[in-house]
């Protein structure tokens, strides 16, 4: 679900700005030009056998950002981007439609993976993350080559050994 909304805001993205790198960073943020610019975080609630989703997704519209430069990852809003004020409510029905396009496609079982993964911050190149997985070997090392996303939403990606691993979302502790 959290890449469905990462890709739907990626999707508006592109939409609205010309001529800016647009990726996501997995799970479930997106950047622009390295830059924060939407973050999604999901609460499961289990009942019996069905599982209920709250997805909150926050887009930086019409703020300004310029005490966030030492972040790893920096903010930056579509304001910035783009030097005008946005309606927000148009931002609103611009990515909703885009959700619906893309949660159908989920949930049918449709979702294009491979184009999502074309998307991802730091395909093919050795990024560094934190994962219960390492903690398990005792392997200090934290630098993964990301390969692509699986069509269940993990990310697979090669450590410093060449062994190909698929991380959960859960399995990141940063």
């Amino acid at each position: 679900m959290s890449i469905v909304s990462a890709y739907s805001v990626l999707s508006m993205l592109e939409d609205i700005l010309s001529n800016e790198e647009i990726n996501i960073k997995w799970p479930n943020d997106v950047l622009v030009n390295g830059k924060k610019i939407s973050g999604t975080l999901i609460e499961n609630v289990i009942h019996g056998n069905m599982v209920k989703s709250v997805v909150g997704i926050g887009i930086n519209i019409n703020s300004r950002h310029e005490s966030t430069n030492n972040f790893i990852y920096p903010s930056v809003s579509l304001m910035e981007l783009i030097e005008k004020e946005l309606d927000v409510l148009t931002v609103i029905e611009m990515y909703i439609s885009k959700f619906s396009v893309y949660y159908s496609k989920l949930i049918n079982n449709k979702i294009d993976i491979d184009n999502i993964s074309k998307n991802l911050y730091g395909l093919e190149k050795k990024v560094s993350f934190r994962t219960n997985y390492l903690k398990k070997k005792n392997n200090s090392n934290n630098l993964y080559k990301i390969i692509n996303l699986n069509k269940d939403g993990t990310l697979r990606v090669e450590d410093s050994n060449g062994e190909k691993i698929n991380l959960s979302a859960s399995e990141i502790s940063n």
